[in-house]
This record gives C-alpha cells, sequence and structure tokens, in this order.
C-alpha cells in the first residue's frame, strides 16, 4: 500500500507541473488569439499575481512528501 500511495503522489505530481500553462501575460499571449486573452485577461493577471508570490511547486511536493512520509512512519511505528 505504501508503495502504491508514494507513486501515485509521484506521478500526479510530474502530470501537474508538466500540464501548468504558460507563466506570463506575454507567453499566454503568444498562444492565444486577441479575442481569447482579452476574454481571459483577469485569470491570467491572477495568476501572474500568485506566481509573484512566490508558489513552487517543488516547496508543494516536498510538503506533501513530509506528510506522506510522516503518515506512512507513524503506521509502522503503531
Amino acid at each position: 500500500m505504501s508503495r502504491q500511495l508514494f507513486d501515485c503522489y509521484v506521478y500526479g505530481h510530474v502530470i501537474q507541473e508538466t500540464s501548468i500553462p504558460p507563466v506570463t501575460p506575454d507567453e499566454v499571449a503568444e498562444q492565444t488569439t486577441t479575442d481569447q486573452l482579452d476574454e481571459y485577461l483577469n485569470l491570467v493577471v491572477m495568476y501572474e499575481h500568485a506566481r509573484k508570490l512566490g508558489h513552487s511547486l517543488d516547496g508543494e511536493f516536498a510538503f506533501g512528501l513530509d506528510l506522506i512520509l510522516d503518515g506512512l512512519e507513524r503506521d509502522r511505528s503503531a
């Protein structure tokens, strides 16, 4: 069970990381039409703001991995 949990967590994180959309309004503009960019401009601005706050996929992965390993250790000790 613990091997399956670990594999699923790592696999899910890799899918998330490789599926992230462009990170700047300029990159979004390169991949969209003007109409699409205008329609989703608020989303682009919100994403850019969140990125500036220091959201880190590496930090997110490490946090989740620590939770999993701590839970597995408690289960093993019990």
